[in-house]
């Protein structure tokens, strides 16, 4: 039972890489060149399979950037040139694997369409008539994206939530109904760069200091006027 769990998870795991990212023929695409060498990102991803029987497994993934992002399109068949893949403590060296995990985590931040280039967010507008109940939009720096696809004999549920200036992705969660057995995916970010939007927390400072800069201001304005009274 242990066996045939893990070959349909595994097959439901390149399955999802296919829908979200990867298509059959190469693809070659731009990722943010705001990951830089050193960083060392973690995501938790819990997998809950339904058969009836309730089978929880959790994993540790962690991404090390081994050499800093260009900032020109990357074939994702060189993935493994700029990332370490570690999953629970053990590196992933299968060249095949990396190009097929990545980009569960980390996507292009512009895609190469034909001859246009297009942003992650047009990108995912772009695919939004392989859905049904399908909605995208940008929020505090992030793209939110959620849909559903009915098949013959399946359906596909997913929410997610990427950063938009860095590809990582916060949040996803894909779940997967059959007839005979339900699946859940649920991804994590825990860090390891800093996602704060610094346009919003230059705002949030202008307001929250500008009455205190304003208050002082007229505070030495009341007392240049008395010392010259």
């Amino acid at each position: 039972m242990k066996i045939r769990n893990s070959i349909i998870i595994s097959i439901l795991i390149l399955l999802f890489c296919n829908i979200m990212v990867v298509n059959a023929e190469i693809e070659t695409n731009y990722f943010s060149p705001k990951l830089k060498k050193g960083k060392v990102l973690e995501w938790e991803e819990s997998n809950n399979f339904f058969t009836p029987e309730i089978e929880n497994e959790t994993y540790l993934v962690e991404i090390e950037i081994i050499q800093d992002i260009p900032d020109f399109a990357i074939d994702h068949d060189f993935l493994y040139r700029y990332f370490n893949l570690t999953i629970n403590g053990t590196l992933v060296e299968e060249r095949y694997i990396i190009t097929a995990l990545i980009p569960r985590y980390i996507l292009p931040i512009k895609y190469v369409e034909g001859l246009s280039i297009i942003s992650l967010y047009e990108h995912y507008l772009n695919i939004s008539g392989e859905y049904q109940d399908y909605s995208v939009e940008q929020n505090e720096g992030d793209i939110v994206v959620n849909g559903t696809r009915v098949g013959n004999a399946t359906y596909l549920q997913f929410e997610l939530i990427v950063h938009e200036k860095t590809g990582i992705v916060k949040y996803r969660k894909t779940q997967y109904i059959f007839s005979e057995f339900n699946f859940i995916i649920e991804v994590i970010f825990l860090g390891g760069i800093n996602l704060i939007n610094t346009d919003f927390t230059v705002v949030l400072f202008v307001l929250i200091e500008m009455p205190l800069i304003i208050k002082l201001a007229r505070s030495k304005k009341k007392e240049k006027s008395t010392s010259l009274g």
